[in-house]
């Protein structure tokens, strides 16, 4: 292998219920390209794990990258301290939407519970998102988690989003992972499951 390369993991989320519309993808002869700030991030050194939510048709619905945490702008840090306070450092992640717009997580453990906040580009907390006891969530999304057959609940979060709220139910279903996302009426929003990939990125033209 070129010793100039890079290797990520890339997962491929396939999404079989979806949220949003198309993340940037590239032109005619020059054929797909990945967002500018996943192969800056990649060349930089500090990616860590890629990820593609893909929808069945194969429209890409969000890209993200996750990152050390110095490639977070300052400010991100500094809107998550404000909301859920400081902690030990656990994941960070860069993702971009349909609208092109970029959004920046922080995940931190915060008085032994994990916890994720989102900031957009305008410097706003989008949403946060607690890990929960899997028999602290309500009956109604426990229930719509069989949306998946043979889906065995592992682990929840629950996701605040102004003034609603969304559970992700993760676990396995057949050896592979999925991910459900159920709104607080118990109705399901989403779910995707995993498949493993690779990306390389090659910093030779």
């Amino acid at each position: 292998m070129n010793a100039r390369a890079v290797s990520l993991v890339c997962v491929m989320a396939l999404l079989l219920g979806g949220c949003c519309k198309n993340c940037e993808q590239g032109g005619k002869a020059a054929g797909l390209k990945l967002p500018a700030f996943m192969v800056e991030t990649a060349a930089k050194g500090t990616a860590v794990k890629a990820k593609l939510s893909v929808r069945p048709d194969g429209t890409i619905r969000k890209c993200s990258m996750y990152v050390k945490a110095e490639a977070l702008p300052d400010w991100v840090q500094a809107a998550a301290d404000e909301r859920v306070g400081k902690g030990e450092h656990k994941e960070a992640e860069i993702e971009q939407y349909e609208d092109g717009k970029l959004v920046y997580e922080v995940t931190r453990l915060v008085q032994g519970q994990t916890v994720e906040v989102a900031v957009g580009e305008d410097r706003k907390v989008v949403y946060v998102e607690k890990e929960t006891r899997l028999e602290e969530i309500p009956d109604a999304v426990k229930a719509a988690s069989a949306a998946v057959a043979g889906f065995k609940a592992e682990e929840a979060e629950v996701k605040e989003v102004a003034d609603s709220k969304e559970f992700e139910v993760e676990g396995e279903a057949d050896g592979v992972s999925w991910e459900v996302m159920v709104d607080a009426a118990g109705k399901v929003i989403g779910k995707s499951r995993e498949v493993p990939a690779e990306l390389m990125l090659d910093l030779v033209n």
